[in-house]
Parts: structure tokens; sequence; C-alpha cells
């Protein structure tokens, strides 16, 4: 077992030595924060702002239960203080990485092949272009990407954080994925009340102050590029999130019981299982038509909450389109795993023996010979509800030579019953749309292949398991993934370049170790010292 210093990133084979390097170097790289706070008090790297009045100590609790019927829980939500580091500090923090700026997006590119359209970096996509075309002559787009998503902070889950993180669009795909090319920008506040409005408007609330610059940069941001001052105008292009806080981004209904819950559209729940939609029935929302619904008092309607959307007020976004569906989330850890689990509740009620067919599928998972980058599950799929979207990958590799040839035909006479066949067409539909999935550009031919992969596993995935399961397939991801991915490929690009395989491990970096190095109290504060210092730490490596 090995420990890794998070402030130089040295290595220990031993924790007594790690524990004794960490101590000196906290203290060397806080004499260096000393000097450089001395400096530079005019660019403070973290800040704390009231959004009305300073708050006392006593409601700075990473999670805090607010009775809002009372003058003290109204104090602290009309009171907020929350502890972030500065805008255009972290984008210049993201620019200081060596090669960072290389092959830097500057401007939209207009690529084709054999007279189509190819859809790669995100500055090949449609949102880009209009975006450019809407800024001052001579300016440029700097395209913020934000991702989202509270962890904790401990192996007991006692005490949680909400980190948000950012990145820009302007780095090609394959080094915007790595981890030096994200920023930590702030921790979002984590409250409970039973008014779910002022938790709601308090997310906001706390996202207005992160991003206010965005407004208040009327004149844009000078920042050096390649040896020269560039002008540019910073904008939100995607946010990242998962379905829950993506929700929260747009303020929706979260239930999937409600009547309208996909954040994209106005499509009605009885139709979310429904792949044969036309364009006309996909009525996409807009902040337009959100808002004069708000201002109406009939939000009722069109499931959206009685509280004021922040990115209303933003330029050149349509945060029902910008929070873009993640792979893993959608996918590896959504649509995969309810087809694994849909696929054993069909082998248990349409077979006598259905118990001894999932056993049979776990033998013969256990039975694959070892094969690098090949995960063995010794224990079947018992085990389903803890795998890792890693792990989930490794199935897709296997699952279609599991399944062939698992069982006969319908000696029994059963309805609705899914033929080994179909269920095995269903995994290699499966494969090939993922396959497509992961492509690093698209041309127009390239999402039509591609959409049509999408449907064909839909239609299979529908007619396979709508009978078992609860909900009879009414999953806003299945409808999300059939209708929006391939207009958000046209709008921001490749699917790589939205999607949080390496979002998931800066949790570690900026939330878990620095949480272990604190004291465990006001600890918010302390992490935003230890992150600067290791930022400090890297300029001078």
């Amino acid at each position: 077992m090995s420990f890794k210093c998070p402030l130089c990133m040295r290595i220990f084979s031993q924790r007594f030595a790690y524990t004794q390097h960490v101590q000196k170097c906290l203290k060397n790289v806080e004499v260096e924060v000393e000097e450089d706070d001395d400096n530079n008090d005019s660019e403070k790297y973290s800040s704390e702002m009231d959004i009305r009045s300073n708050l006392s100590s006593e409601y700075e609790n990473d999670k805090v239960e607010v009775d809002d019927d009372n003058d003290v829980g109204r104090a602290f939500m009309n009171n907020m203080k929350f502890s972030n580091l500065e805008f255009s500090k972290c984008i210049k923090n993201i620019l200081t990485v060596p090669d960072i700026t290389q092959n830097f997006a500057l401007s939209y590119e207009n690529y084709e092949y054999n007279r189509e359209s190819i859809y790669s970096e995100q500055n090949t996509g449609k949102w880009w272009k209009t975006t450019q075309e809407s800024l001052p002559t001579g300016s440029k787009l700097l395209s913020i990407i934000l991702y989202s998503d509270a962890t904790t902070t401990d192996t007991l889950g006692k005490s949680q954080l909400h980190p948000i993180y950012i990145t820009l669009g302007n780095i090609p795909i394959w080094h915007r994925n790595k981890q030096d090319a994200k920023q930590l920008l702030g921790y979002l506040p984590i409250l409970e009340a039973a008014n779910k409005d002022l938790v709601r408007d308090t997310f906001h609330k706390s996202l207005r102050h992160l991003l206010e610059p965005i407004i208040l940069l009327k004149d844009g941001i000078d920042l050096f590029i390649n040896n020269e001052n560039t002008w540019f105008y910073p904008r939100v292009s995607t946010i990242i999130a998962d379905w829950p806080e993506a929700a929260s981004f747009c303020l929706v209904y979260k239930s999937s019981n409600s009547n309208l819950s996909c954040h994209s559209c106005l499509v009605k729940r009885e139709n979310l299982a429904n792949i044969d939609l036309s364009v006309n029935d996909v009525i996409l929302r807009t902040h337009d038509k959100m808002r004069k619904h708000f201002e109406n008092d009939t939000q009722r309607s069109v499931c959206i909450e009685s509280v004021h959307n922040f990115f209303w007020d933003l330029p050149n976004i349509n945060i029902y389109l910008a929070t873009v569906p993640d792979r893993i989330h959608h996918l590896d850890l959504g649509l995969f795993r309810y087809q694994i689990i849909f696929m054993c509740d069909i082998l248990k009620s349409q077979h006598v023996n259905g118990n001894k067919l999932v056993e049979e599928v776990d033998r013969r998972l256990a039975a694959i010979p070892r094969f690098p980058s090949i995960k063995i599950f010794s224990n079947g799929l018992q085990s389903i509800a803890r795998l890792t979207a890693s792990e989930y990958r490794s199935l897709m590799k296997v699952m279609i030579f599991v399944i062939d040839n698992l069982y006969d035909e319908n000696n029994n006479e059963v309805d609705n019953f899914v033929n080994n066949d179909d269920l095995t067409k269903l995994y290699e539909y499966w494969n090939e749309m993922y396959i497509l999935s992961r492509y690093e550009e698209f041309s127009e031919s390239d999402l039509e292949k591609f959409n049509d992969a999408i449907h064909r596993w839909a239609w299979m995935f529908v007619k396979a398991f709508k009978f078992v399961s609860p909900s009879n397939l009414k999953l806003p991801k299945l409808h999300s993934w059939v209708y929006h991915i391939i207009d958000l490929i046209r709008s921001y690009g490749a699917i790589n370049g939205y999607t949080t395989e390496t979002y998931e491990s800066l949790h570690k970096y900026f939330v878990k170790i620095p949480y272990q190095i604190s004291n465990k109290k006001d600890v918010k504060p302390q992490l935003l010292r230890t992150i600067k210092r290791q930022a400090i730490s890297i300029r001078m490596s």
C-alpha cells in the first residue's frame, strides 16, 4: 500500500513517513502562501461573500437542517455565507498548466468531409457558431464547462460536501479529460428545510455568486494565450451532471412520476417509452417559454419549480439543453444497469426454473478465463447493486456470450415471452450503439448511423422489458437518450467532451484528501487553503 502526498505528489510506502512528510510539507508551503499573499493583496485566491450580511460561525456547517418557519431558519437562508475561489483566478490557474493552450480553440471551425459537416471538438458545434456571432468583433469565445456533484467526505457517509468544478471547452478533448485541466470553483451549500423552494432558491443564489462575473464582465477579459493577450468573453456552454443534479440546475420536478419529467422537452410521462414520436411531438423547453409560465404563475403546467432560475439571466445558454446527458450515469450506471436487472426479472418470471437460469448466468460469468482489461465476476451478478461504471463496461464485453443459448423456446406458452435470440440481439445492438457513442468525431452520415443504432436497440429494449418494468419503461433517461443526444452532438461536439469519467476522480483530490488533512471542523476554509497550497506547490515544481 502506498501513500501520496497531496501537496508535492511524493509517494511513500510507509504511513509514518507519509505523516511526517505531510506535516513538513504543509509548513513549507504555508511560508510560500504567506509570501504570495503579502505580494498579491489585491488578488485574493479565495474569497467568501455574504449575499446580504455576514453570518456567524454557527451557520457554517457542511450540512444544516433549517426550520424555515422560524426567524433563525429564515436568517440562515437570507444570509448565506460560503467559500469559493475567484472565477477569473480559476481560469488563469487552468491556463498555467504546461501545454494546456496547445491547439487552444479561438474560433468556430466548420469542418467538412465529402460535403458533410464534422462534429468533434466543441468549437465545431452549432452552439459555438451562434454564440461567436453574438460577440463583439475581434473578441473570442471562452467556453465554460461546469461539473457539480455532492460527495461524502468520510467512509461512513456522515459528512457531505457539494463541490463544483470548472474547465474550458476551448481545450482539446484529449487534454480536457485530464485532471490538470479542471479547477475547483467552490463548494455549494447543502441544506435541509421543510420548504424545498427555499433550498432551491439558495442553490441558485450560490450559483449566481459563483458565476456572476460572466454577467459583470461586460467588456470581457484579457487572457495571455500563446504569448499574446487575447480578448475573451466567457460563456457557460454545458453543465455536466447526473439526472437529479440536472433537475436542480433546470429547476424542473425531480420525481420520475412527474407528468413532464424530461428537463429538455415537454413530452408527457406516458410517452417516455414511445420511440416513434415525431419531431413535432418533442417540444423543447426554452428560457422564454419557462419564464413566461413562471411570471404568469402557471409553472405547474410545465412542471418547473416556483423559483427564479438564475440561468435565465445568463447570455447564450439554454439551461434545459446545456445540462447534457452524461454517458456514465445515462448508459453505464443507467440504461445498461436496467437492462441487466430486467433480464434477471425476465428469466425468473417466464421460466419455471428461472432462479436456476440466473444461477447459470452467474456460473458462466465466473467461468470466463482471465484476460487483460476484463474483470472476473466470481460471484456473478449477486453484487450488481455495488458495481462501478468500469465493471458494467466489463459486463458489456461478455454478456452477449453469456446469454447466447441460455434457454429453450416458449414451451409453456408464457404470455409476452422473450426469445433467447431476441435477448442476445438486444446485447448485440447495445454494443453497436455504445461503440458508436465513443466516436471522437461524427459526420452527418455517422449521426444517421448512430441514430439508427439507438432506435434499433431502444425498440428491442422496449419490446423485451415493457411488461416486466414496474413503470412500463417510463424512464426519462431512455427518452433523453433516444431523442436528444443526436442534436446535442450537433450543438456541442462529440459525447467524449461531456462525460464524467474523469470528473469523478476529482472528489479524491479536491474533497476527500484535503478533508482528511483538516481537523474536521469548519472544513471549507481549510480545504480551500490546502487546495491553494497544492496549486502553489505545482507552480513551483
